[in-house]
């Protein structure tokens, strides 16, 4: 079954920043008509094929949905305001024009161009209707295809939030789970509430996949053709011994799936102390910049993998 592009672009154009993810929770709900959806505000989305029940959830695929970008601070007396950025250094921001979007807007209504400038190593933000710590703003960067490339802004961690939802959606068994967490790039504690969620109710859980989307650089193992599992994030040991079993049996099937490490972490080892967790990572050419790119054939790869592992021998 083939990437849907329109819905792939949709995704990665959106705005959502920090716990500020409304269009992307409404986008999945979209993509995932009439499934059971669970959420919890500044925290994540669960969804589940009708019927499910989260007691009766086997394998959980996860990814976040958060992008880099910041949020408004207090006026300047230059007539702007002051920003913190969130995932991008500041020089990365300066004379540049970026969308910014009320931090409640469900729908996208409030989205409207600011241009960023960094004074004396402060970032200001120039627009209308700025709003101190509730106005969030990310890079004004559309989306494109070219040949066997995605090129845009925002690909960490749309590309994953894309493939686990696809997933589950190709899957439709009430076994297996989405949940997309609403921030990585600024703050664990979206996670962590996923987690705790996932101990109370999801006592039947056997596997968790989690899905990022690293920059290049941040990958030992593989190239950027290809999607692969971490058997390290930062350093740390990400269940290996399931990780491992996971690889051997997706070869033995037929998925090019590649096996590594990555210099950073991610949301993996939150979700380790209740039952096996591996990562699985989709590299982007670079990390928290934009523009930057992603193969596309390796997202079809990543969703094929997700595909199998619910008939892997961890997840039984």
């Amino acid at each position: 079954m083939p990437i849907d592009h329109a819905a792939l672009t949709e995704l990665c154009d959106l705005v959502s920043v920090a716990t500020a993810c409304s269009q992307a929770v409404n986008w999945v709900r979209r993509r995932l008509p009439g499934w059971e959806t669970h959420l919890v505000d500044d925290g994540f989305l669960l969804a589940m094929p009708p019927g499910a029940r989260p007691e009766g959830v086997r394998v959980l695929f996860v990814s976040h949905v958060d992008e880099i970008g910041g949020y408004v601070l207090g006026p300047h007396p230059s007539g702007g305001h002051r920003a913190t950025p969130i995932g991008v250094p500041l020089q990365a921001l300066s004379g540049r024009f970026l969308q910014c979007f009320d931090w409640l807007d469900v729908d996208g209504s409030s989205v409207r161009p600011i241009e960023a400038r960094v004074e004396d190593g402060t970032l200001l933000v120039f627009g209308k209707r700025l709003q101190s710590y509730a106005t969030a703003f990310t890079y004004l960067e559309p989306t494109r295809i070219e040949s066997e490339w995605i090129i845009g802004k925002a690909l960490d961690p749309r590309l994953t939030a894309y493939a686990v939802t696809e997933a589950a959606r190709r899957l439709a068994d009430p076994e297996v789970a989405v949940m997309l967490v609403f921030a990585e790039e600024c703050s664990i504690h979206a996670a962590e509430k996923g987690a705790a969620y996932a101990r109370r109710r999801m006592g039947g859980l056997r596997l968790v996949v989690n899905c990022d989307v690293p920059g290049l650089a941040n990958i030992e193992g593989w190239p950027l053709e290809q999607c692969g599992i971490r058997i390290t994030e930062g350093g740390r040991l990400m269940d290996p011994s399931s990780a491992l079993r996971v690889h051997g049996e997706l070869v033995d099937r037929g998925i090019p799936i590649a096996l590594g490490a990555s210099r950073t972490g991610s949301q993996t080892p939150l979700f380790i102390p209740q039952c096996r967790a591996i990562s699985l990572a989709l590299p982007a050419e670079e990390a928290h910049v934009t523009p930057t790119r992603a193969y596309l054939p390796a997202l079809e790869t990543l969703i094929r993998a997700l595909e199998a592992i619910p008939g892997t021998s961890p997840a039984r």
